[in-house]
């Protein structure tokens, strides 16, 4: 008898799915970077955390935090209205809202993960498609298809085309192809500040997606979790890096008065959270915000109970986000301390021509690994390989590999392109929302580790730093 018979058919293809992702993170995470007690440890610029700010909020939260007999009972599986009024105070101080949202327009969960498999559940049946353009966040693809059974379509763009409202051609190439298999597309995901590039879209490239999204009736889930942690913009006086650096305002689809001229508000959610622009990961808490659609918000609170945040974190966040001062304050400490890292490592990478693509948010860059890359798989031929003469002929398993074996080698995480269905071997994001003495190790143990760069013998430059 075959032992795994008696599992559903949704065990068993999640059983046989295998997370190469989980086992790294898992290595990583038992044996931490500590400058003190743990130098030889490995430094993770892979995972998108905010550290710079740490202190603040672990000296908050031990303020606040205050265990009651009310913490002892089961709580409002879509967050207490406490906590769902000031999410709704957050979102209409900071998010520049056309109309205030209103607190039964949110649905709160543990993370943002279980708010996205929440929707996916609503709104999707066993098979369907979701669209979203690569590079993308890679747990999206475990999002949306561990319990729904759904699966992400990656919409390869062109870099020179990711801002650009033209792309919705390459979206509108892959829905062509889906349905003539006989798939149906049903969400489409913006992902606006973007994740893995830190770039913000312009409101024309989202009015195209919108307009797109609405031909084919498509839900549209906007994942704004970064739209705290913008720190360049026109709005804070800050120019082009380069002539090819186009930066925009953040504007979220809450702030738009003509959203209806572009699709049906009914089939817009907006998704955020406390892990990323309040440097909370760890704390698990994510809520769906839907102005537009009563039904969603029902259709979602009847299976909340099964995601819900425990009443400790429901009544301390609530005391968190209540401290309506200190969080204004902390949002500017937030952007200044993201962009003073980010000025530090892309001064690190023109020291030692490492290219990228210049972001405005977030918490990383999408770094161009390729001449580091080349030059580790040439020192690390298998026996009958030949040494390659150009990047283009890296392979994803070259980007695996090393990234794999950095880990395990010299220390450092960070993330490859290829889990981030990046179209070409080599690309990387790099997390640089850590504190610089602990940065300046972990993109030095990289570079030590390709043993050169440019293919030229060329030595990691710190002079120029």
């Amino acid at each position: 008898m075959d032992p795994l018979s008696f599992l559903s058919t949704i065990a068993q293809e999640n059983l046989a799915f295998q997370d190469d992702n989980a086992e790294v993170f898992n290595k990583v995470n038992s044996n931490r970077y500590n400058k003190h007690s743990n130098p030889a440890g490995i430094l993770n610029m892979g995972i998108a955390v905010n550290k710079l700010q740490e202190d603040i909020v672990v000296k908050k939260l031990n303020t606040i935090n205050h265990i009651t007999p009310e913490n002892l009972e089961y709580g409002d599986p879509t967050g207490s209205s406490s906590l769902r009024s000031e999410i709704a105070h957050l979102t209409n101080r900071h998010f520049n809202v056309y109309r205030n949202v209103l607190p039964e327009q949110i649905v709160v969960a543990n993370g943002v993960t279980s708010v996205i498999d929440m929707l996916i559940s609503t709104v999707c049946n066993r098979g369907d498609a979701v669209l979203v353009s690569a590079p993308y966040y890679n747990a999206f693809d475990t999002d949306v298809n561990l319990r729904a059974k759904v699966v992400t379509h990656s919409v390869n763009i062109p870099i020179s085309e990711g801002l650009d409202p033209s792309q919705v051609k390459y979206f509108q190439h892959t829905y062509n192809s889906l349905a003539a298999e006989g798939i149906k597309a049903k969400i489409l995901i913006i992902c606006n500040p973007h994740n893995p590039t830190g770039r913000i879209y312009p409101k024309e490239t989202i009015r195209a997606l919108l307009s797109f999204a609405s031909k084919h009736k498509m839900h549209v889930l906007v994942d704004e979790i970064y739209a705290l942690s913008v720190y360049r913009a026109p709005a804070f006086g800050d120019q082009p890096e380069t002539k090819d650096d186009l930066i925009y305002d953040f504007e979220s689809v809450l702030s738009w008065n003509d959203l209806d001229s572009y699709i049906d508000p009914s089939f817009v959610t907006v998704v955020h959270g406390m892990s990323k622009d309040f440097c909370m990961n760890g704390i698990r808490m994510g809520w769906i915000i839907s102005p537009w659609n009563d039904l969603i918000i029902k259709a979602l609170a009847s299976i909340s109970i099964f995601s819900y945040s425990s009443s400790v974190s429901d009544t301390l966040i609530t005391r968190f986000l209540a401290d309506h001062q200190f969080v204004d304050n902390f949002i500017k400490i937030v952007a200044r301390n993201l962009k003073e890292n980010y000025l530090k490592t892309t001064r690190f990478f023109n020291a030692n021509n490492i290219a990228y693509i210049p972001a405005q948010a977030g918490h990383f860059i999408w770094s161009d690994f390729r001449q580091l890359l080349l030059q580790w798989k040439n020192n690390n031929l298998s026996p009958n390989e030949k040494s390659l003469s150009s990047a283009k002929q890296l392979t994803f398993k070259d980007d695996k590999e090393m990234w794999y074996n950095a880990v395990s080698d010299a220390s450092v995480c960070y993330s490859c392109g290829v889990n981030f269905h990046s179209e070409t071997p080599g690309w990387s994001r790099v997390v640089f929302s850590i504190p610089w003495e602990d940065l300046i190790v972990g993109l030095s143990r990289v570079i030590s580790y390709s043993k050169t760069l440019n293919g030229k013998g060329k030595l990691l430059n710190l002079s120029k730093l």
